[in-house]
């Protein structure tokens, strides 16, 4: 099991509510530990290069699974990255508006994660849901 997915992993005794609240807390440490780097929904990202955005949904098992397989993707390969991986928890998004701040264009989110691919500053590829699934494996295999 990946550093991400063990995030929901439950503590002798502990509520599920308790789980989700330190899976919240320990989120950062996870992605200073890992390949990945941490955004937040007020931070703006580098206008030069490309980097990809992600955020994901830190109940789902799936996403941080998602998490541990794109950091194990980006750790194994022996080229140096193009593009930097940012990743953000949807909890820190208040509204559909702060989806369309942090990935304009995206359109109404319902599903996770959120994936978006900026070249300049520019947003030039994005998906929810499996379509950000499809753009993370476009990218990454």
């Amino acid at each position: 099991m990946g550093t991400f997915s063990r995030l929901l992993q439950p503590l002798p005794g502990e509520s599920p509510g308790a789980s989700q609240q330190r899976a919240i807390a320990d989120f950062p440490n996870a992605v200073a530990a890992s390949a990945l780097h941490l955004a937040s929904s007020g931070g703006v990202l580098p206008a030069e290069g490309e980097h990809v955005l992600v955020a994901v949904a830190l109940y789902s098992v799936e996403d941080l699974a998602l998490l541990d397989a794109l950091d194990d993707r980006l750790r194994s390969s022996e080229a140096p990255q193009p593009l930097t991986v940012y990743v953000l928890d949807t909890s820190e998004i208040a509204s559909q508006e702060g989806f369309q701040t942090l990935f304009p264009g995206i359109g109404p989110v319902y599903q996770t994660p959120v994936v978006g691919v900026f070249r300049r500053g520019a947003l030039i590829a994005k998906g929810t849901g499996k379509q950000g699934r499809d753009v993370l494996h476009s990218l990454f295999g």
